[in-house]
């Protein structure tokens, strides 16, 4: 009918808000604020209603370890939130503000609170950064790799505050650096998946790399022909937690393809290990942040 159904009584709306004195239990996780439930497209849509500052609780330890520096988390909380309130500010979809995965930000409710990173969201609270009196885009990644990226030459758009800067912290960082090997077969299959159909591999060269020394494209050579890749594009077939950053080597061996990296993610704003390795040198959050 269009309508929500609440243990099996038809409720007569197609929208209704589901409030409780405890935290509301969905899914195995807990979360804090309201629930409101949509009839929208054929699906129930459960959007959680909570404050700036309830949400951030959820998003902190979703995104840097709680046992973290101080300074670090708050410039975290910082990013954070400027980040929801620009997603808020410029969302196309008319139901809710943000999603709850990276799409937007990993949030996983009240289940994952820590003290140490609620007391930062606290410490920070209605901080946010601008540029010429706008909210700012301020994306944040695990490791640069040693450089982080514009966002013109990851996404094509420029932003002066977010251009390529060398970050020398990250280097002790646990996501610095990476390997991984994958027989030739196993990539051509991955490829073809993709509708990349290489069929065997016979070679891999990288063709052009960004100003911060990120793969921007590469030719695969195949018994199927020539193919040009953009690196990016490449990572997101092999998969993001795979390739964990589009900063590589490849070395083709007779038998296995060997991929070694620098950093995870994709390399814009702020590097999480390296503003964690600020902080632990007494820079405080906002040196961080700048």
């Amino acid at each position: 009918s269009g309508n929500v159904f609440v243990n099996g009584v038809d409720t007569g709306k197609s929208r209704i808000e589901i409030f409780s004195k405890t935290f509301i239990r969905f899914d195995s996780r807990q979360y804090r604020g309201t629930f409101i439930a949509v009839a929208a497209d054929k699906n129930i849509y459960l959007i959680n209603r909570v404050t700036v500052n309830e949400y951030l609780y959820g998003v902190l330890p979703s995104e840097v370890a709680p046992s973290w520096p101080e300074e670090i988390l708050k410039a975290q909380a910082v990013a954070a939130r400027t980040f929801a309130l620009y997603g808020k500010m410029n969302i196309k979809n008319e139901l809710y503000d943000l999603e709850s995965d990276v799409m937007s930000q990993v949030y996983k409710g009240a289940g994952v609170e820590s003290e140490l990173t609620n007391r930062a969201v606290d410490a920070t609270e209605n901080e946010i950064m601008t540029k010429d009196g706008k909210v700012v885009q301020a994306f944040f990644h695990s490791n640069s790799g040693g450089k982080t990226a514009s966002s013109a030459e990851v996404w094509g758009g420029k932003l002066d505050y977010l251009e390529s800067v060398d970050d020398p912290y990250c280097r002790n960082g646990k996501h610095y650096n990476w390997e991984k090997s994958v027989s030739r077969q196993k990539l051509a299959e991955i490829l073809a998946k993709n509708n990349l159909k290489t069929g065997e591999i016979y070679d891999i060269k990288i063709t052009d790399r960004t100003e911060s020394g990120r793969v921007k494209t590469m030719k695969i050579y195949g018994s199927a022909g020539t193919f040009e890749v953009k690196g990016k594009d490449f990572r997101a077939y092999a998969g993001i937690d795979t390739i964990k950053s589009t900063k590589f080597d490849i070395e083709c061996g007779p038998d296995e393809i060997k991929i070694t990296g620098f950093g995870w993610g994709h390399g814009v704003g702020l590097s999480q290990e390296g503003g964690k390795a600020m902080a632990e040198q007494g820079k405080n959050y906002k040196e961080i942040l700048r």
